[in-house]
């Protein structure tokens, strides 16, 4: 896609939107206007997606070796680092590179170092934390493995807290 054809693509989705400042005035569509908006919108919203990811993947194949030599350069294999480009009109831009890091542990080790420890002291340096699936409260609520006290015990530790809820408007899909 050509910058002028990026361009137009950008002004016609503004000029979209002017047509639909009918919409704030709170005036209520039928359903066959919001069916036309909502998929106006999400073909809109596809569209900016892969302009997106178009232009995240231009940049990074042409900055990818800068962005790691500055990772090396500062010692970091992961983190978050900035980097400007040196060359004409790029004045106005950097370019953020973050590399996340992951880290997993291996609870069976770490059970045994906390074990090796004085509670407080261990405490003081990790969190333990306990978790049980749905699926497994499902379990033990219903089989014979916990006597009704444990189960009262596990109910007791069982705090449910709602979310808000989220409402969309579902259209079918017309063939």
């Amino acid at each position: 896609m050509s910058p002028k054809t990026l361009s137009e693509l950008i002004k016609s989705q503004l000029a979209l939107l002017d047509e639909f400042e009918f919409l704030a005035s709170g005036r209520e569509l039928s359903l066959n206007e919001a069916r036309e908006i909502q998929d106006l919108m999400s073909l809109s919203k596809k569209s900016i997606k892969q302009v997106e990811a178009l232009i995240q993947e231009n940049v990074t194949q042409r900055y990818y070796k800068a962005i790691f030599e500055q990772y090396r350069h500062k010692g970091k294999q992961s983190g978050s680092i900035t980097y400007a480009p040196q060359e004409e009109g790029s004045e106005l831009v950097v370019i953020e590179a973050n590399i996340p890091k992951k880290v997993a542990w291996d609870h069976t080790k770490l059970m045994n170092v906390f074990g090796a420890l004085d509670f407080d002291v261990a405490s003081k340096y990790m969190k333990v934390e306990f978790k049980l699936s749905e699926a497994n409260y499902g379990l033990i609520m219903d089989g014979p493995d916990f006597t009704e006290e444990l189960q009262n015990q596990v109910n007791a530790a069982r705090t449910i807290t709602l979310g808000e809820p989220k409402v969309k408007m579902v259209l079918p899909d017309v063939k």
